[in-house]
């Protein structure tokens, strides 16, 4: 039908913990998203997700062509700095990349 992308949340709290152990879940089924060529997307969320930082930091960690993230404006607008939320968000993720 068209569709490209799975978005999903990563509920999980802020630690260095929990973002280890996420990577290596993420990056197990990643195989099998990319068998049915579909591109995964990781919507910012309380705990882990909800800092910018950590998000990028989620994505470089778990790597790949297929992995990306989906702004969600109503979370960049609780931040206080819409623009400046979504500015540093994709600056982070295209920081390097030439």
């Amino acid at each position: 039908l068209g569709c490209n992308a799975l978005a999903i949340r990563c509920e999980a709290p802020d630690t260095d913990e929990a973002s280890d152990q996420a990577a290596v879940e993420i990056k197990d089924v990643m195989p099998a998203v990319e068998r049915l060529e579909l591109n995964l997307l990781i919507a910012p969320h309380d705990g882990l997700t909800c800092r910018t930082d950590r998000l990028t930091d989620l994505l470089k960690r778990i790597g790949g062509f297929r992995i990306g993230s989906l702004p969600d404006f109503g979370h960049a607008a609780e931040s206080g700095d819409l623009v400046e939320a979504l500015r540093k968000l994709a600056s982070e993720l295209f920081r390097g990349v030439k």
